[in-house]
């Protein structure tokens, strides 16, 4: 995994590591739109080399996750087995080095499907979906973690107005 040419799927900025958190610990953030279309070419496999080459060395200490699951449609190719294939090919210990997962923008439908999974154990641990913190406004993530310490694509900020606007 460590040696796969996955340059391309870095340059698609779907999983990054961006700043560290208020207790400085680093941030690595994960786009769910950007995901989208590489589990939908069938480039699954390729995106799992790059998320184990690419957090190897974080989850060797404590850090933080941030979900974006703006633009992420109901019909996208993200499924459970794709999240229990990512939580697979991340070595055990990221989940006890995970201190915080937030879920940023998250729909009724993620929700329900995640807190289905976290009763039924499955597809990802229990000790995950404990830290898993629902996020509705940009805002409520800058009182956890600075903003300028993210890289938020603009469509997540256009996202975020338009949820204020409603």
């Amino acid at each position: 995994a460590l040696k796969a040419n996955v340059t391309d799927i870095g340059d698609s900025k779907v999983l990054f590591k961006s700043g560290v958190d208020f207790e400085q610990r680093p941030i690595v953030v994960m786009v769910g739109a950007h995901l989208d279309p590489l589990v939908r070419s069938g480039d699954l496999e390729r995106f799992l080399l790059f998320a184990v080459r690419e957090m190897q060395p974080i989850v060797a200490s404590t850090y933080t996750m941030v979900y974006m699951h703006a633009e992420v449609g109901n019909n996208s190719g993200l499924s459970l087995d794709f999240v229990r294939q990512l939580h697979a090919a991340l070595d055990p210990k990221h989940k006890d080095t995970l201190k915080a997962f937030y879920v940023v923008h998250p729909t009724m439908m993620l929700k329900m499907a995640t807190s289905g999974m976290a009763m039924l154990g499955a597809g990802i641990s229990r000790r995950v979906w404990r830290k898993a913190i629902y996020i509705d406004k940009l805002d409520d993530l800058f009182a956890c973690i600075s903003p300028e310490q993210l890289y938020i694509p603009d469509f997540v900020w256009d996202h975020d107005r338009s949820l204020t606007n409603m």
